[in-house]
């Protein structure tokens, strides 16, 4: 069962199998997802602490549509995830890769570690449940995309 933060469904993916760590990743990403539609909060705290994390992450942000930007960082957790059980490339996750490519937003790899040290760091602060398993599940969950995002940094 999976939950999407983005639309507030419960879905089942009965085509493949979730690792207990994938499920802890979901069972994590939908407490985190179920405290934000109550605050708000969440992707507000995640983008401070991600802005703050270095004075070239606040250049690129400097800007942003942030309403906009909060909204797509929904999505893509979503296709992250998905990303992360089948690993197949979806439209979606090569348009992002697109994106953050050199030729285009300049997205480059040191930037990527400190975006999931960043949205760790607010997990940790918003999911009440939230441990070393938990913390790994989310890296694994994330991990993949990741890597891809960073592959085609030079491709586009």
């Amino acid at each position: 069962m999976f939950y999407s933060c983005r639309t507030r469904v419960k879905f089942t993916v009965s085509f493949v199998a979730v690792t207990d760590s994938i499920q802890k990743f979901v069972d994590s990403y939908a407490r985190v997802g179920a405290r934000d539609l109550e605050t708000g909060n969440f992707f507000d705290a995640f983008y401070k602490q991600f802005v703050n994390s270095s004075p070239i992450v606040a250049d690129k942000f400097r800007n942003t549509d942030m309403d906009r930007q909060r909204d797509m960082l929904k999505v893509s957790l979503d296709h992250m995830v998905y990303f992360a059980i089948d690993r197949e490339e979806t439209e979606e996750i090569a348009r992002v890769a697109g994106v953050h490519s050199k030729s285009r937003t300049d997205i480059p790899h040191q930037l990527y570690e400190l975006w999931l040290e960043s949205l760790l760091a607010t997990v940790a602060r918003f999911d009440n449940k939230y441990d070393a398993e938990v913390e790994a599940a989310w890296r694994e969950a994330l991990g993949p995309a990741i890597a891809y995002m960073k592959r085609h940094y030079e491709k586009n």
